[in-house]
């Protein structure tokens, strides 16, 4: 009777082996010497949660994910390496063809993972249209004599979970194209809970980022990003809700470091440096409704004015400041003086400051 035991024990282990053998992921190789010479027909080949792997080179390519391709992670030469870091020979994706992407995933491709690669097109070069993914260490740029200005560099919507982290974004749109243009027109095509961390966007012909009715569940973040050199504004928010702006260096942007359009009270701008840009530091463009823009650094030990560069529209709240770009700037003036000196008193304060 043991004997039958330890016999039928040992059976339906080699069993749950071998149905987790065959479950396994896979891992598959694109280029010279590897299992593929496309990326797409990697893709087509891979099961769900598989890991590809592409060779440096140039691949002129549209790379789609369907909804049968979710959770693989594609891995360019540079993964691990953030896009403004030190890099060797580039993997590049280059589309430069009207309504094609370098990127392309579709809904219920959820859980893919793009990294470590130069991402160009000549339309959206990364369009996200699909959950928990994951665009991370790549370079992201228009190709060369691009057939549109105005796309954007990633464009996201129906998304929640989405991450885009340690990219450098570059050079998008000259007529108007934003940086990352999150959202559409209508509520129903939300971005919720999204992390935008670490990226360099510059030189953009539109905002560095817009978020574009974002409802009132979205949760977004935006966090450690340097937006410079833009067309209109560092980040602009239209009729969305819920995004918190923190710890960015946003300056030299053609319009406002920030505007926001509706819905002021639900969003937050703290702890950011916020300077050189052409309009406002902060516009609140919603009349009667008050936003947090407390505790940055505006350029000025004295924080920030109203009206002209650095500064801000009335109705912002921006009665602390740094004294110094963060991380090293103090909060002034402090919780105690401002009790002391109440609201008339701190615009007293401001006003003799830049006499």
């Amino acid at each position: 009777m043991m004997k039958t035991k330890v016999l039928t024990i040992c059976v339906l282990a080699g069993l749950i082996l071998a149905v987790s053998g065959v479950a396994q992921a896979a891992t598959l190789t694109v280029g010279p010497g590897g299992d593929f010479t496309t990326i797409q027909a990697a893709i087509d080949a891979a099961s769900p949660y598989d890991t590809i792997n592409v060779a440096a080179g140039t691949y002129n390519e549209e790379v789609e994910f369907n909804n049968t391709r979710d959770g693989i992670t594609l891995r360019g030469a540079n993964a691990g390496i953030p896009g403004t870091g030190t890099r060797g020979a580039e993997s590049i994706i280059d589309k430069n063809e009207a309504n094609k992407f370098a990127i392309d995933i579709l809904d219920g491709a959820d859980g893919v993972v793009i990294e470590g690669f130069t991402l160009k097109a000549g339309d959206d070069i990364v369009n996200v249209r699909s959950d928990n993914v994951v665009i991370k260490n790549c370079i992201i740029t228009p190709s060369s004599a691009p057939v549109t200005t105005t796309s954007p560099g990633i464009f996201a919507c129906e998304s929640d979970n989405l991450t885009v982290s340690h990219n450098w974004i570059l050079d998008i749109g000259a007529d108007g194209g934003c940086g990352m243009y999150l959202g559409l027109a209508t509520y129903s095509a939300d971005i919720t809970n999204s992390l935008i961390e670490h990226n360099l966007i510059e030189n953009s012909g539109g905002a560095g980022i817009l978020f574009n009715y974002c409802s009132e569940s979205s949760n977004n973040t935006v966090e450690y990003n340097e937006i410079k050199n833009v067309g209109h504004d560092g980040i602009r928010t239209a009729n969305s809700h819920n995004v918190n702006i923190q710890y960015n260096d946003i300056y030299d942007s053609a319009r406002d470091g920030v505007r926001i359009i509706g819905n002021a009270a639900s969003h937050s701008i703290n702890y950011n440096n916020i300077y050189s840009s052409v309009g406002y530091g902060v516009n609140n463009t919603q009349a009667g409704t008050t936003l947090d823009a407390t505790k940055n650094w505006w350029g000025d030990a004295g924080g920030p004015g109203i009206g002209g560069v650095n500064g801000i529209t009335a109705n912002v709240d921006a009665s602390t400041w740094l004294d110094g770009p963060y991380p090293t700037g103090n909060v002034v003036p402090e919780p105690a003086t401002l009790c002391l000196l109440g609201l008339g008193g701190l615009g007293l304060l401001r006003r003799r400051k830049r006499a």
